[in-house]
């Protein structure tokens, strides 16, 4: 139980907005997209509302009050309890429905339903390459969960769920069901235009390419189309993301889209975390991230080593790309995995096309970390450099399973670099 002092302290952080002016209102100070402020909320009203919109309750923010610097720190917190709730409910309908593909298959059910009120189980089963009968017992323990209605033999949200649904997948921002072309949905979003152009003026504080790390920066689109990405599998609402390497500043086009999410009243990320071996992208990660409020940390550490135990088992998913050689993908994803909960992730993966031996490997590592490839976007990174794989490289989407485990969690000492290999440098983080 919750001490009185412990509730006063946390009502009173939370009452704070109310009396905050509007040039004080950071985009971290917002509740899954909720102005607090202008709505002038007390602490007491807001934990209502947290009870009847989420079913959190004061006891369950119970958290180490010393370790809040500012209410925008408290806010990412339950930003993250809410999270929490979400992933933990639908993987519990999930199991009950037996449903092989956990959170992310039921979300993506719940997407055509929106897409298409009114489906019958049959045409979601075609449309989600599922066997009828699953859907059917999907379709029972969303109702049971309120999150699902129906009419006659067609399937509908409820409005609990809409809601739910439209915190982690804002219909507004072009969030569907269905991926065409390379860049995914990434282009049709009316948030690619602008989040671009935010990331190039952004991105050009990025320190050159440095050959001896293989590094080759990304172009702005690419960075805007990852951020998007992310978002399109819902791991932008409260989540917690990781990067392995970040010479590109994908961390930045993220934390810019959850500035943009925020303007338009929905949540962003409650974390981004990267880990570099380059101190000049560290450092400089570290400056933008202060000069606007970003919760992103930016961390030095060489990859050969194994990881800090503070950042273990932490995230919902990962971007890496590595150095393009089976042993750069082994030990960057091995890292990524390390880094994820053990409860679920998703895994983005850049690699360029290697020839049939070395993209075998690859995927056997992948299989035996637990990974399946969901989705192959071809081409869609491009780069300024790189030229010996055309400028472009693809993106490999993978969804963790219940064996999903790093295959390297001790030092490295093998070769690792394509320099290491005698090969034309080309990429290293």
């Amino acid at each position: 139980m919750l001490s009185e002092d412990t509730k006063t302290v946390l009502y009173n952080m939370l009452s704070k907005l109310a009396t905050l002016p509007a040039e004080a209102i950071r985009p971290e100070m917002k509740l899954f997209g909720r102005d607090l402020a202008l709505d002038s909320l007390s602490g007491v009203e807001l934990v209502t509302w947290l009870e009847q919109q989420f079913g959190i309750t004061l006891e369950d923010l119970d958290v180490d009050l010393s370790a809040l610097d500012s209410v925008g720190s408290l806010l990412r917190f339950i930003n993250g309890q809410i999270s929490e709730r979400w992933t933990g409910q639908l993987e519990k309908v999930a199991a009950a429905a037996r449903l092989k593909e956990g959170r992310f298959g039921v979300e993506q059910v719940l997407l055509h339903i929106r897409e298409h009120p009114g489906a019958t189980s049959r045409e979601l089963a075609a449309w989600c390459s599922l066997p009828t009968p699953t859907i059917a017992a999907l379709r029972k323990e969303l109702h049971q969960a309120g999150l699902v209605g129906k009419e006659g033999k067609g399937a509908f949200l409820s409005p609990k769920g809409e809601a739910l649904l439209e915190t982690f997948y804002p219909s507004w921002a072009g969030v569907s069901a269905s991926a065409p072309e390379p860049y995914g949905r990434a282009r049709q979003s009316p948030l690619f235009a602008e989040l671009t152009e935010r990331c190039r003026a952004l991105l050009r504080h990025r320190p050159p390419a440095d050959t001896q790390l293989d590094q080759a920066k990304c172009l702005p689109e690419t960075a805007a189309a990852r951020a998007l990405l992310a978002l399109e599998n819902g791991l932008l609402a409260g989540r917690r993301l990781a990067f392995l390497g970040d010479d590109d500043f994908t961390s930045v086009a993220v934390a810019v889209l959850g500035d943009m999410l925020a303007e338009h009243q929905a949540a962003g990320p409650a974390a981004i975390t990267v880990l570099d071996i380059d101190e000049r992208i560290v450092n400089t990660l570290t400056e933008l991230a202060e000069q606007h409020s970003w919760p992103l940390l930016a961390y030095g550490h060489d990859l050969r080593r194994p990881l800090p135990a503070d950042l273990l088992h932490r995230h919902d998913g990962f971007f890496t790309d590595p150095p393009y050689t089976v042993t750069g993908a082994r030990l960057f994803v091995s890292r990524g995995v390390e880094m994820c909960r053990p409860e679920g992730f998703t895994a983005f993966l850049s690699f360029a096309p290697k020839g049939p031996d070395e993209m075998l490997a690859v995927q056997a590592d992948m299989a035996r970390m637990g990974l399946y490839l969901r989705e192959i976007k071809p081409g869609f990174n491009r780069y300024e450099g790189g030229s010996l794989w055309g400028n472009q490289s693809h993106m490999l989407v993978y969804s963790s399973t219940t064996k999903a485990r790093p295959l390297l969690t001790t030092n490295y000492e093998g070769q690792l670099y394509t320099a290491e290999f005698r090969q034309p440098t080309l990429r290293q983080r």
